[in-house]
C-alpha cells in the first residue's frame, strides 16, 4: 500500500500491469489450446487406434491368405494392385452394366476387366471376388487404418508454439525466475513429446518412452495476473481519490 500511494503516476503504472496481466493470461489461453493436442489422453488415444489398425489389419491378412491360396488364381491376387485393379472395375461396372451389382453379373455378361463372356465360371469367380473384397475383415481393417492415419495426422499438425519469445522470457523472469523456467520448459515438453509420438506411432521407439509433460505453470500465471489486475484496480482508485481531493482543495481556494 505504501509504495502503492507513493506511485508517482499511478494511472500509467495501472495500465502497465493491466498489460502485463494480459500477456500472462495470453500465454494461459495458448496452454490451454495446447495441452490438450498432446496430453496423455490424447496419445493414450493414438496408441488405441493404431493398435487397433494393427489388429485389424492381421486379421485382414489372414482372410487374404486365406483367399490367396484357392487354386487357379494368379500370383497377386488379392494383392493391393489386384484390389485397385477391382475397385476401378467396379467404379467402371456401373457405366457399362448399371443393372447388376458386380457381385451378382449373370453367366451371359462380358467382364468388365476382359470385356469376354463371363459364363459360369466366370460369374462365380467374380462373385468371390466381390464377396473378398466386401467382407468384414477387409472393410474394418480398412477403417481402423482410416482413424489411426487421421489421428496421427492430427498429432502431426498439432500448433504447439507457445509463442514465448526472449522479450516475453524476460519479462517472466521479471516476474517470477522459477516460472520462466517452468513455461521454457512446457514449451520444450510440447515440441519433444509431440517428435516422440510420431516416432512411436511409426515403431520407431516404444511408447513408455515418450517423456511426460512437464509441471503446468497455468495455476501461477492465473495467480500472477490476477494479483496484477488488483493491484491496478488499487493504482486507479487512489488516482481517482487524488484527483477528487485535487479538485476539492481547488473550489476550497476559489
Amino acid at each position: 500500500m505504501t509504495k502503492t500511494l507513493a506511485e508517482p503516476d499511478p494511472k500509467k503504472k495501472a495500465q502497465a500491469l493491466r498489460q502485463r496481466a494480459g500477456r500472462l493470461q495470453e500465454l494461459k489461453g495458448r496452454i490451454d489450446l495446447a495441452a490438450p493436442l498432446i496430453n496423455d489422453a490424447k496419445l493414450a488415444a493414438l496408441r488405441n487406434l493404431i493398435d487397433k489398425s494393427k489388429a485389424a489389419e492381421t486379421a485382414a491378412e489372414l482372410a487374404a491368405s486365406d483367399f490367396k491360396a484357392i487354386p487357379g488364381q494368379l500370383t497377386g491376387t488379392g494383392g493391393e494392385e489386384w484390389k485397385a485393379l477391382f475397385e476401378a472395375a467396379r467404379t467402371f461396372a456401373k457405366t457399362s452394366h448399371p443393372e447388376h451389382a458386380l457381385g451378382s453379373f449373370p453367366s451371359d455378361a462380358s467382364c468388365p476387366l476382359c470385356q469376354n463372356l463371363l459364363g459360369d465360371e466366370g460369374a462365380v469367380r467374380l462373385a468371390r471376388f466381390d464377396s473378398f473384397i466386401q467382407q468384414t475383415s477387409e472393410a474394418q481393417a480398412k477403417e481402423a487404418r482410416t482413424k489411426a492415419e487421421d489421428a496421427n495426422k492430427a498429432v502431426r499438425a498439432a500448433n504447439l508454439n507457445l509463442l514465448i519469445g526472449a522479450a516475453l522470457v524476460e519479462e517472466l523472469k521479471e516476474i517470477d525466475a522459477h516460472l520462466a523456467e517452468q513455461c521454457s520448459a512446457l514449451q520444450a515438453s510440447f515440441t519433444s513429446r509431440q517428435k516422440q509420438a510420431l516416432e512411436a506411432s511409426a515403431g520407431r521407439i516404444a511408447w513408455d518412452q515418450i517423456h511426460a509433460q512437464h509441471d503446468d505453470p497455468r495455476p501461477k500465471l492465473v495467480g500472477y495476473a490476477t494479483a496484477f489486475i488488483e493491484q491496478a484496480k488499487t493504482l486507479e482508485a487512489t488516482a481517482d481519490e487524488t484527483a477528487k481531493a485535487a479538485m476539492t482543495q481547488e473550489k476550497l481556494e476559489v
